[in-house]
């Protein structure tokens, strides 16, 4: 029967490692262009793109940035300049009358929505109706409604 070593007799052994001690071996360090990965984040490349883009795994670009603070810096830096690159343009566009852009920026920085009320008779089910409207050729209009027009279609919000 085995028993329990006591508090004085456990062996001080360091912790067990798998692979090489460091500076002992394995894989060679792969260098990575910061410049470029600087340039890949500015456009808002993933990590998988930065990675293939770079030639290098994405564990080892994770690991990197993990263990370098300074190159996760750098990545962190590229993207946030590209997000203001691109808000500056929207904001340019916006600025030159683009509605749309006016409109977007609107709900994105303001929380503005879009607004959708429907009212009517409790008692009576809510009729929706797409309309398509397309001159008709004289001649063919009757093969144009049986081929193309679409058909009624009627939603009660109640029943369904």
């Amino acid at each position: 029967m085995r028993t329990a070593r006591k508090p004085e007799q456990q062996l001080d052994l360091p912790p067990k490692r798998n692979g090489p001690l460091p500076g002992e071996g394995g894989a060679p360090v792969k260098e990575i262009d910061v410049k470029n990965a600087e340039r890949l984040a500015l456009i808002q490349c993933t990590d998988v793109e930065m990675a293939l883009c770079l030639g290098v795994s994405v564990d080892t670009l994770a690991r990197r940035k993990q263990q370098d603070p300074e190159f996760a810096e750098t990545i962190e830096r590229g993207r946030a300049n590209g997000k203001m690159s691109l808000r500056r343009v929207q904001w340019q566009s916006a600025q030159a009358g683009n509605a749309t852009m006016q409109i977007w920026l609107g709900k994105q920085i303001l929380g503005q929505r879009d607004k959708h009320e429907f009212s009517g008779d409790p008692d009576n089910p809510l009729t929706v109706r797409y309309v398509v409207e397309v001159p008709p050729d004289p001649e063919d209009e009757n093969e144009w409604q049986a081929r193309y027009a679409p058909p009624t279609i009627e939603h009660d919000p109640v029943k369904d």
